[in-house]
């Protein structure tokens, strides 16, 4: 079985560490059909496409931003041999010329991964940054179709 603690760690390793359009490498985890969903000014795209394009856009805009993340937390839920959901916080932090912090982003996210092709792939990603003042009883997916 794969390893997802890992698998998540290199996706948000390889979605952050992302200097240069050449070293995007994000869509070897998505698969084609993925949905990508968070909080921001992308609140949700319409194809994998739109997100790629967008995500080529922000890495060629950071520059001299450099991101790193701190207390990654994850958990798994393995719903059977084809599908497990991911979920956890993560503290996300970036830096300008990697000394200055000037994003601290308190994080939490849920992953969908799917078999495709014989291939874990990310079916879905929704990403969020709370609201500390609405943090009680809020509502948080993970699992398909349910929330709690």
């Amino acid at each position: 079985m794969q390893d997802f603690k890992l698998l998540t760690r290199q996706l948000l390793e390889t979605y952050l560490g992302s200097d240069t359009l050449g070293e995007v490498a994000i869509q070897d985890f998505l698969d084609s059909n993925a949905s990508i969903i968070g909080t921001g000014k992308q609140e949700f795209f319409k194809n994998i496409e739109h997100f790629l394009n967008s995500f080529k856009f922000d890495v060629e805009k950071r520059k001299n931003i450099h991101f790193e993340f701190k207390d990654l937390e994850i958990e798994e839920n393995i719903v059977d041999d084809q599908c497990v959901f991911v979920y956890g916080s993560v503290q996300i932090y970036g830096l300008y010329d990697k000394e200055v912090t000037i994003i601290h982003l308190d994080s939490r996210f849920t992953i969908i991964y799917g078999v495709r092709d014989g291939k874990w792939k990310v079916l879905h990603i929704h990403h969020s940054i709370p609201d500390k003042e609405q943090l009680e009883d809020e509502e948080f997916p993970i699992t398909l179709g349910k929330q709690v």
